[in-house]
């Protein structure tokens, strides 16, 4: 037994990896979680080849967690068109978990790392396989989904078919292109397949949307979002912030919403520079980030979306809000679903309010899972991005616009498109 303690992402990387190489030298692991780590700073869990990502919260109290390498199995057992070459986990945890729990499964690489990877998950009665919302890193060879119960079996396979993409129906009418929005994206949020596009791969000034990346980033540096900081006003930014004396005191999640919700640009500036990073090395690492994500034709310079030079396409970012918003589910769908975020700072007690820039109602049609807006006059005009799901069949996609010059325009033109990708396309294997 051995206690989980927070580690640098390199360090976990490298000892993943040394797992991959020899998963047989690993039968059991068994870590402890004690109270102090459970309640303020989270865990990560190693085990042969994967890992948990534990929040702090996530258990009330001390907790054990036991993971068995139970090795290869017959593909046979898995869902029709599925196979794999990776080792089966049983995993349980010694009390339930109150928040969604992050699993990451290292892959065998190979020549059919373009297949699409699932990780599934089946109770330890052997019921039916379930697949879990799965996201892929290619480059770093891991699959990574969020597990709920606290105990069952899971594996990373792949299907020997083509991605189960939706198909065009026998009536397809193409859409007659949009509106106001200089270019647009659609993609199915299962698959990435892209449903529509329009001037997709061309780049442009994306504004505010350049915050999505900026919080991954954070996010992926694993704060602790308890932690106090005190803001200096040497972040305050044009546009958008929240307003802020030198020392104001707030936590490292006030600051995250903050970010998110208002889009304010003081806010994207203090995570920047809260991470064990340097803002020189943080920005660095939110290009390198994108381009192990396959985004090429993305850049960013600084993290608010002021500058001209953060640039991106539709279809990029379009890939990349699907991975940020299944990736956290939690944080960009509380913040997404916030109309008002009130919270007080520790240090004066005043109570500070901010207002949602996402005005998109659904109409009783749709369910926003993830949202994000920008706007600057010109180089970016307003753009978004919206992970919408469709309350009746449970389907869901990603709508990026870019380039829209018309004051309330872009909702309408989002709900339009949505109505249009709803209409025209099956949705496959849901």
């Amino acid at each position: 037994m051995f206690t989980i303690r927070p580690t640098h992402f390199s360090v976990v990387l490298l000892l993943a990896m040394l797992f991959l190489i020899a998963p047989s030298a690993f039968a059991k692991t068994t870590a402890h979680i004690p109270y102090e780590n459970a309640q303020s700073s989270g865990a990560l869990v190693l085990f042969p080849a994967g890992e948990f990502h534990v929040q702090n919260g996530v258990f009330p109290s001390a907790t054990d967690i036991v993971v068995h390498d139970l090795g290869k199995i017959d593909s046979a057992q898995l869902p029709r068109h599925y196979r794999s070459r990776n080792h089966l986990f049983q995993y349980s945890f010694s009390q339930a978990p109150t928040k969604d729990i992050v699993v990451r499964l290292y892959y065998r690489s190979g020549t059919s790392d373009q297949k699409q990877k699932q990780i599934f998950y089946q109770t330890n009665d052997g019921a039916p396989w379930q697949k879990l919302r799965t996201v892929t890193n290619k480059s770093a060879h891991y699959a990574q989904a969020v597990v709920t119960e606290e105990t069952g079996n899971i594996i990373v396979a792949k299907n020997r078919r083509k991605f189960e993409t939706p198909i065009a129906n026998t009536n397809f009418v193409q859409y007659p292109g949009l509106p106001h929005s200089d270019t647009g994206a659609v993609i199915d949020a299962k698959s990435g397949a892209f449903l529509y596009r329009e001037e997709a791969s061309k780049q442009r000034h994306i504004a505010s949307i350049t915050k999505l990346a900026t919080t991954l980033v954070f996010l992926e540096s694993q704060p602790n979002l308890d932690r106090t900081v005190s803001y200096t006003t040497a972040y305050d930014h044009i546009g958008s912030e929240i307003a802020l004396e030198n020392g104001d005191q707030l936590t490292l999640q006030q600051v995250l919403y903050s970010t998110l919700i208002p889009s304010a640009n003081n806010m994207a500036e203090t995570l920047a520079n809260s991470t064990p990073m340097s803002r020189n090395a943080f920005m660095q690492q939110v290009n390198t980030r994108m381009q192990e994500l396959g985004l090429h034709r993305t850049h960013f310079v600084e993290p608010t979306g002021l500058d001209a030079a953060d640039i991106s396409t539709a279809g990029n970012i379009a890939r990349l809000a699907n991975m940020v918003f299944h990736q956290y589910p939690d944080i960009y769908g509380t913040a997404a679903n916030t109309s008002k975020y009130t919270f007080t700072l520790a240090n004066s007690g005043r109570v500070i309010e901010e207002f949602s820039t996402n005005y998109f109602d659904g109409r009783g049609l749709y369910d926003v899972v993830g949202f994000k807006t920008g706007y600057y006059p010109g180089s970016a005009d307003r753009t978004l991005v919206i992970d919408l799901k469709e309350k009746t069949t449970g389907h869901e996609i990603v709508l990026c616009l870019l380039g829209n010059p018309e004051y309330g325009t872009i909702f309408d033109e989002v709900y339009g498109l949505a109505q249009w990708t709803f209409a025209n396309w099956t949705f496959q294997n849901y």
